[in-house]
């Protein structure tokens, strides 16, 4: 597991754990408001599917992810 530091790291935890095959970024909000958060390195870039919703999405650098109170986002690739 590699942490993916963010703009709001009192509030939202974000990581990256990956293998030969596989890579997941995950993206939780341990609050209760919602937050966009940026990223400020990027061991997460690439094409992923939001596992629970199937959203195709690049995520490189430059990204933002909105995350709701409580919530979580799982990409995987």
């Amino acid at each position: 597991m590699i942490r993916a530091w963010n703009t709001k790291p009192d509030k939202v935890f974000s990581f990256v754990r990956s293998n030969d095959r596989d890579k997941v970024f995950a993206v939780f909000n341990f609050s209760n408001e919602t937050h966009t958060v940026s990223f400020s390195d990027a061991p997460f870039e690439g094409h992923y599917r939001e596992y629970f919703s199937g959203e195709e999405l690049e995520i490189k650098a430059s990204s933002s992810v909105t995350v709701p109170a409580w919530g979580y986002r799982v990409y995987v690739k």
